[in-house]
């Protein structure tokens, strides 16, 4: 009921108002039975919020409240109470719209009754049209509610199904991630696999091939020399593939980080062609051509474009029988060099031509038979290549030969100093280098080694051992092996790193391992280490090593 009756009854002020205690008690109790039944349908809906029920119970008590207080079923704000129906329906769900929307109708009836019976308190209501704004007003309402709770029903479909699309997706990122992660895991695993894998075999191979140069150094009747030959080109080859399995791998994981230093890059063709020629046999003409390259120093990672032309020549040896292969070097737009192989092989038929470069992928299935290989040469190629912002293309007509085009982001540089380093550079005499080695096969292979450039060494097989050498004398160069049984290699360079801090001197250090990963060498040079190579060593490394840290070295022998 309206506030103010409530507080005329308090008060006992009845010439505020006409009804009488017994009337208005009846619409109170009238009215309170209809707000508690249109609150127990509304809570049917599981759930129901208590703020709703309290929020639609205010609205119904205020507007009818004020409707009987004031001038009846005509007061201005009475059509206000159509809008609980709806928006019962909207907080609560089709059901409670409904139970309000009947609950709101009944208290239009009480109005109506009320003044139907003469008992307006302010004027005289012409009673004529009343009940058929009663039925106009109700139609309203139901009509109002069954919008609502239509459009509410249709969007909590819609929120539904985005709801769900949603978690769909959430699922599914979730999902993409955790392949992702498997992914880098299983990625991860067969790279440490390989390189385990390529730690025990690089371990005896570095004997074997030490051995066998050693052998060849001597003096041999023309069969034992083509044996001996047979043996290194054998042991080199499961090198070559050891080493390609490791850089697709690291590649494929995105491991690999490229060095930028300025660098001649005809010089660099040219040494590759050089070594190379030997290979062709007198049968196939190995030419350069750098007359479109317009400047000859760039900045790159030196290492890995030598790998690049190494194995675009290699692949052209291999299918070239006659004829002649050409290297070509060209600038590009935007400091792209081009490097060009061309050969006057057999070419590739054009449907293999768009599966070349993917990895084990070859011209056809009898080329592993007739020539070797795994096929990972071109996909090497082709993901070094995009590293350096660049690509492959292939072009090739049957019988005519074939065109592998490597396009690379190599801007211009400037050398202060051009090198034009010897195979053989000159060794001092009267070089004394300390060697930390544990494997007994391996001492004696860089014993010989060194042995034959006329260098005396001292082989220790202990970390612990090698420091206290290291401070106790003075050595050229120190040969370190990255795995001791004691203490590893870095650690090793560590503490002698520390030694010599007060005295001034500097101990170049070398690493030797048979791990070939690329953060090996970078732990190693972190470390103290000032050059790190892996296993097998040949004697010109081991020469190229020593001239270059022992130049200008004074104190040589101890």
């Amino acid at each position: 009921m309206a506030w103010t009756t409530a507080a005329a009854l308090l008060f006992n002020t009845e010439e505020n108002f006409r009804l009488g205690r017994t009337q208005v008690a009846v619409y109170c109790l009238i009215g309170a039975l209809l707000v508690i039944a249109g609150t127990r349908l509304a809570r049917r809906r599981r759930h129901a919020p208590i703020t709703a029920q309290g929020v639609l119970l205010i609205g119904w008590l205020v507007v009818l409240g004020a409707a009987l207080d004031g001038p009846g079923f005509y007061h201005g704000g009475l059509p206000y109470i159509a809008v609980l129906g709806p928006a019962g329906a909207a907080m609560l769900g089709m059901r409670a719209g409904l139970a309000w929307s009947g609950i709101s109708v009944l208290g239009l009836l009480a109005v109506a009754v009320v003044e139907q019976a003469g008992l307006g308190v302010h004027h005289s209501v012409d009673t004529g049209y009343l009940w058929l704004d009663v039925v106009d007003y109700s139609v309203a309402i139901f009509l109002l509610t069954l919008f609502s709770s239509y459009f509410v029903r249709e969007a909590t479909r819609v929120t539904g199904t985005l709801a769900r699309r949603n978690r769909q997706l959430a699922l599914e990122n979730q999902q993409r991630r955790i392949a992702e992660l498997e992914a880098r895991a299983a990625s991860s695993a067969r790279t440490h696999f390989l390189a385990s894998i390529s730690h025990e075999i690089r371990t005896p191979m570095n004997s074997i091939l030490g051995m066998a140069g050693e052998i060849g150094a001597g003096p041999l009747d023309r069969e034992q020399r083509e044996r001996l030959e047979l043996l290194d080109r054998s042991a080199k080859s499961l090198l070559g593939l050891l080493s390609d399995l490791l850089d697709y791998s690291r590649l494929e994981s995105g491991k690999v980080e490229l060095e930028q230093r300025a660098f001649l890059l005809p010089a660099l063709v040219e040494e590759v062609v050089r070594l190379n020629r030997p290979l062709a046999l007198g049968r196939v003409e190995l030419r350069v051509d750098a007359q479109g390259l317009e400047h000859p120093v760039v900045v790159g990672d030196e290492l890995r474009v030598r790998q690049i032309v190494q194995n675009l020549i290699s692949n052209a040896l291999k299918f070239t029988h006659a004829g002649h292969i050409e290297v070509q070097l060209s600038s590009g737009a935007d400091d792209q060099v081009v490097i060009t192989v061309k050969d006057t092989g057999p070419g590739i038929p054009a449907d293999r031509l768009a599966r070349l470069g993917e990895p084990f992928e070859q011209a056809d299935a009898s080329v592993a038979r007739r020539h070797g290989g795994t096929g990972l040469g071109l996909a090497i190629v082709k993901r070094l290549a995009f590293a350096m912002g660049g690509g492959l293309e292939i072009e090739s007509v049957v019988g005519q030969g074939s065109t592998f085009r490597t396009l690379l982001h190599l801007r211009r540089g400037e050398l202060t100093k051009v090198e034009h380093p010897t195979t053989s550079p000159q060794l001092a005499t009267g070089l004394r280098v300390l060697v930390c080695e544990d494997n007994v096969v391996n001492q004696r292979v860089i014993l010989e080694q060194l042995r034959r450039l006329s260098v005396s060494c001292e082989i220790v097989d202990n970390g612990k051992t090698a420091v206290s050498r290291a401070q106790e004398q003075q050595y050229a160069l120190l040969f370190l092996d990255y795995q001791l049984p004691d203490i590893d290699g870095p650690e090793v360079a560590k503490a002698i790193r520390i030694a010599e801090d007060p005295s001034g001197r500097h101990l170049p250090i070398i690493g030797l391992s048979a791990n070939a990963m690329a953060d090996d060498r970078q732990t190693a040079l972190a470390a103290g280490m000032d050059d790190y190579l892996t296993k097998p060593v040949s004697i010109e490394t081991l020469r190229q090593t020593l001239s270059r840290w022992t130049e200008g070295r004074e104190n040589r022998v101890g």
